[in-house]
């Protein structure tokens, strides 16, 4: 029930073609959690629509990654979450590509200038969101997940929770790991392990499922 609700979406579904040989490039773009209404401000926080969430994609391992951030463009926090991301991807050379909209090239450069990785940039056409479909479809596989796993905690809490509700910023990050670990891709391996060359075998709890355990060294 959660999956249908969440992942309901209008339109066709287009698969991309990975050219063999080719180097992973690093796909990078922001979303909303409530889409834009005419007049809004597109640039940072706004009232609203809460903070952007700044999604990024790893074409090789196909390895996703969603934070919020306090804002568009170059932030020390988006800095630094890119990084560790590129890190955890594991690459000394990648491309990576934008749609050449002013605050995801600013970020992505200074991302390059600090990064250990040689990043090398790959521009698809100005503001030209079908030139940049992996990144989009990347935003809509992760806001379909989101919207699952949100149904699923509005029904285990028994109530709907606001858009900018603060436990959103930890389903936001917890959403893109489930995906990496969990989603099953056409060779037969998920992002994990594409990454890590082994499944991801570690037993997790649903989001929001209480836990009762007995701390270590303590008596029952």
């Amino acid at each position: 029930m959660h999956g249908v609700r969440g992942k309901w979406v209008a339109g066709p579904q287009r698969n991309k073609v990975k050219e063999p040989g080719a180097l992973s490039t690093l796909h990078c773009d922001y979303c909303f959690l409530v889409k834009q209404r005419a007049g809004e401000n597109e640039d940072g926080y706004d009232a609203r629509r809460g903070s952007p969430i700044m999604v990024a994609y790893g074409s090789q391992s196909r390895s996703l990654m969603a934070h919020y951030v306090v804002r568009k463009g170059v932030h020390p926090y988006s800095i630094r979450v890119l990084k560790t991301f590129i890190k955890k991807l594991g690459y000394s050379r990648m491309l990576y590509r934008t749609d050449q909209e002013n605050a995801i090239t600013a970020l992505m450069e200074e991302v390059g200038r600090q990064s250990t990785a040689q990043m090398v940039p790959e521009e698809s056409k100005a503001y030209d969101s079908q030139s940049n479909g992996i990144v989009e479809a990347a935003v809509q596989s992760f806001e379909k997940s989101f919207r699952t796993a949100r149904d699923a905690l509005e029904s285990r809490l028994g109530k709907r929770l606001i858009d900018d509700h603060p436990v959103f910023s930890w389903l936001t990050s917890n959403v893109a790991k489930n995906i990496n670990r969990f989603r099953i891709g056409t060779d037969g391996r998920t992002a994990h392990q594409r990454v890590t060359g082994k499944p991801f075998r570690v037993s997790v709890l649903e989001f929001g499922e209480h836990c009762f355990a007995l701390m270590a060294n303590t008596k029952s």
